[in-house]
């Protein structure tokens, strides 16, 4: 089940916050708050590298202007 939360969280980042921020605050055990932490970070890993992209996209035009 977790896999797919982890596929779940980088496909669609917002959800996956959401899903992240439930399991830390509802989970009574350390292993659901260390998959919703997981699902945080996993899910914020397509926006740095979406970010990234467009840092580099901008460099490279001011570049050929």
């Amino acid at each position: 089940m977790r896999i797919v939360l982890y596929i779940l969280s980088f496909l669609i980042p917002l959800a996956g916050i959401i899903i992240g921020l439930v399991l830390i605050v509802t989970s009574k055990d350390e292993d659901g708050k260390h998959v919703g932490k997981m699902c945080i970070l996993i899910a914020l890993l397509p926006l740095i590298i979406v970010l990234v992209c467009w840092v580099l996209l901008g460099i490279l035009a001011i570049s050929i202007l």
